[in-house]
């Protein structure tokens, strides 16, 4: 398949050239041919000069009658002037600290000349247009002027112009040869254009319209191949065996009533999904959503308690030792009437390594250091993931081969996932949702602050600590050392100890960072739950679900700098006592996206529609990249497009229910194949 090669490999490029698209990132045919431009210049309105008094961007074909040169004092050309004329009239054209360009441009010779036009005292001008030389005879084809031109993302030392004209080239070598992959009845009941026209009018469109049918093809195209690679993946997984976990009900119910707390519905549905799927003979891939607080360890720990009354293990990894120790003391403390053998393995944890290593447990929690093949789990029939997207494709496989017989997957997140996201990137998933929360949590309060209203909220910080409160205080980052006004404006956390320590003499301070070894982090953790500590200074390592349920307050700094589910995940650190939570955002530098981050947050009525707006806002490349390990990458389909997103998954049932294995489209099963997964294969 020729999107398949490799660039190097080509006759027709130079090694230069070569070189340069490396540097893009761009490594096969495939590569190339979709690195789609970011925007379009409309330069395909050619008029005779005499009539471009009342235009803004038009294209002449003139000959340069003249040309000369502005110099600064230090001898270094900062302006070229040319005339340009046709048999209808002459114009000016300037250039702007170009000197090359006159070299470049010779006298006598015949251009197309495109873009803005200028008027300024009466008169009109070209100012630092495109050029190319042109055969008056032959004007055509033109590659940046007289036409629709394609602006590409640039990187260091390599212009758009350069990718337009060797794209051109390269696509005048390889249109023809390159051989369509989606199926022909999809092509002709989706009206689609064929892949080599598609390929040619997103990068040189003949009209806007074209530009818009090709779009139509590849947004289409993108979210295709990935709910049959998903399909695919369910598929197969759906063949393998797993172990039949039998419900132990009455257990169960006997276990929930030494509870000190009762169940939410939406926990007992959550619960009773699990259990059934855990029954069944082939592996359950299951997602648990929900808020921050909504009671997902819980549930987790109930499902874990089933399977080790059947005689079988548990396996739970956490994304940080901190979330890990918090999980094995909640398991120890909940399930301390059992005989259970319940140990957790991190990087500075070793005591167990022994009866982990044999597989002498009932439960085991840990983190990365669980990815381990030397361990040996002789009837693993559940996988725990906390915060499943900090975790790879290939680190959750690796539970997947150790056994012929599979153990069920169980992952959970606080981060709500969008109703189109869940369709597209996690269609391999079933899902279970927490909808509502534990009896008496309150809902957080919050406020924002900008830098002239900080003595004001320094008061109301030292108001909530007089009333027995404890803060959170988060910075984004730690010990800084970039360059420029915005980053040097960021509060690092050892400047904002020193600065609180300041303002609140009397008040003790500590801090906590990524970095920091873990003995002094669970320390310092522990003197806050205990109240030895007022304010807890921190970057976001505190995202990661620590539950503490005496904070009360949380200011965060630079909330611009944070996404808007990172924001929600913070404020949910507080408010999970008796008393009232409260969060403050503290803006320096806002942008227009970060203003409606922030709008959202206040404004939001629930979880799942602060996630949609988040994903509009961001978009899907940087909604996905900043949650997920090996996400896609999504150049053009829009993820809040519900009417394409449901088009594409029956299109992909369809063609699987006929044939699973694509073996009547090899082409369409080897673009498939190419498509990263989030989850399981």
């Amino acid at each position: 398949m020729i999107l398949d090669w490799e660039i190097e490999k080509l006759n027709f490029l130079t090694l230069r050239e070569k070189n340069r698209l490396l540097k893009l990132g761009l490594k096969t045919i495939k590569d190339l041919v979709y690195y789609f431009p970011h925007r379009y210049e409309d330069f395909s309105k050619i008029l005779p000069v005499s009539h471009l008094f009342d235009e803004k961007v038009a294209t002449i074909h003139a000959w340069l009658t003249k040309i000369t040169t502005k110099v600064n004092p230090r001898g270094t050309i900062f302006l070229i002037e040319a005339i340009f004329e046709d048999q209808s009239g002459k114009i000016k054209a300037l250039w702007y600290n170009q000197p090359f360009l006159y070299q470049t441009l010779k006298k006598g010779s015949y251009y197309s000349l495109a873009g803005k036009i200028v008027q300024k005292n009466g008169e009109i001008f070209f100012s630092n247009p495109n050029f190319e030389n042109i055969l008056p005879q032959n004007p055509y084809p033109c590659i940046h002027t007289g036409r629709i031109i394609p602006v590409y993302s640039e990187v260091k030392g390599i212009k758009s112009k350069w990718i337009r004209k060797t794209m051109f080239n390269f696509l005048n070598q390889i249109k023809e040869k390159m051989e369509e992959f989606l199926p022909p009845f999809l092509l002709e009941k989706e009206k689609f254009l064929p892949l080599s026209e598609a390929v040619w009018q997103m990068h040189f469109p003949d009209s806007f319209l074209k530009n818009e049918e090709a779009k139509r093809r590849f947004e289409f195209e993108e979210i295709f191949l990935l709910q049959l690679r998903v399909f695919k993946a369910k598929m197969k997984l759906k063949q393998k065996k797993a172990f039949k976990i039998p419900i132990q009900l009455e257990k169960i119910k006997s276990f929930l009533q030494t509870l000190p707390f009762k169940l939410t519905k939406a926990q007992k549905k959550a619960i009773w999904e699990i259990l059934k799927d855990t029954e069944k003979e082939h592996p359950m891939n299951r997602l648990l959503q929900g808020d921050v607080g909504s009671g997902k360890t819980i549930v987790a720990l109930v499902c874990s308690l089933n399977a080790i009354l059947s005689g079988y293990q548990v396996a739970m990894i956490a994304p940080t030792e901190i979330l890990a120790k918090q999980h094995y003391e909640n398991f120890k403390k909940f399930l301390k009437d059992f005989n259970f053998k319940i140990f957790i393995l991190t990087s500075g944890q070793k005591e167990s390594l022994k009866e982990i290593t044999d597989g002498n447990f009932d439960i085991v929690i840990g983190t990365h250091a669980l990815f381990q093949n030397k361990f040996n789990f002789k009837k693993l029939a559940l996988v725990i993931f906390d915060e499943q997207h900090r975790f790879g494709v290939e680190q959750r496989q690796t539970f997947f081969k150790k056994s012929e017989i599979l153990p069920h997957f169980l992952s959970m997140s606080a981060t709500p996932i969008p109703r189109t996201l869940a369709l597209t990137f996690y269609g391999d998933l079933d899902f279970s949702i927490l909808d509502e929360m534990p009896k008496g949590r309150k809902k957080v309060q919050t406020f924002v602050f900008q830098q002239k209203d900080l003595k004001k909220m320094y008061k109301m910080i030292e108001e909530e600590i007089k009333n027995g409160g404890k803060v959170f205080f988060v910075c984004p980052r730690i010990e800084m050392k970039e360059k420029g006004k915005l980053v040097s404006d960021l509060r690092a956390v050892k400047e904002e100890v020193k600065k609180l320590k300041k303002f609140f003499p009397e008040i003790k301070i500590k801090m906590i960072y990524g970095k920091m070894k873990n003995d002094e982090k669970e320390k310092t953790i522990s003197d806050f739950e205990k109240g030895k500590i007022d304010i807890l200074v921190a970057t976001n390592v505190i995202e990661e679900g620590i539950d503490i349920s005496n904070a009360t307050l949380i200011v965060i700094q630079n909330a611009e700098r944070f996404g808007l589910s990172q924001l929600y995940q913070l404020r949910g650190r507080v408010g999970r006592g008796e008393k009232e939570g409260k969060c403050f955002l503290i803006t320096h530098l806002p942008t227009e996206k970060s203003v409606k981050r922030m709008e959202a947050l206040l404004n939001a009525n629930n979880a799942f529609e602060l996630a949609m707006k988040d994903l509009e806002i961001r978009g899907p490349g940087d909604f996905l990249s900043k949650k997920q390990t090996g996400s896609p990458d999504f150049k053009l389909a829009s993820l809040t497009n519900l009417e394409l997103i449901k088009k594409s998954e029956k299109e992909a049932k369809d063609i699987l229910s006929k044939d699973p294995s694509l073996s009547s489209f090899p082409l369409l099963k080897k673009m498939v194949g190419h498509v990263k997964l989030i989850h399981l294969e």
